[in-house]
């Protein structure tokens, strides 16, 4: 009986109430989307490199004065 009192006491005293979970909250969740975002965003920017970089390799630079895109008539 005197474990039921001590609870009660508890919940009546400021800082008594047991306090929430760890889970995730609304901002782990947006942190979440942006990173799946920000992903998919390298990946379309990775494949427009690919497209129009020289020798489909997205980190090569073009000469300056020849730069040449595949898909435009010149």
């Amino acid at each position: 009986m005197a474990k039921k009192q001590k609870q009660q006491l508890a919940m009546k005293m400021p800082g008594g109430r047991r306090s929430r979970s760890g889970g995730p909250d609304v901002y782990t969740g947006l942190l979440f989307l942006a990173v799946l975002v920000l992903g998919a965003a390298t990946t379309l920017m990775y494949y427009a490199a690919v497209e129009v970089s020289p020798e489909s390799n997205p980190l090569a630079i073009q000469k300056e004065g020849q730069i040449k895109l595949p898909n435009l008539v010149n």
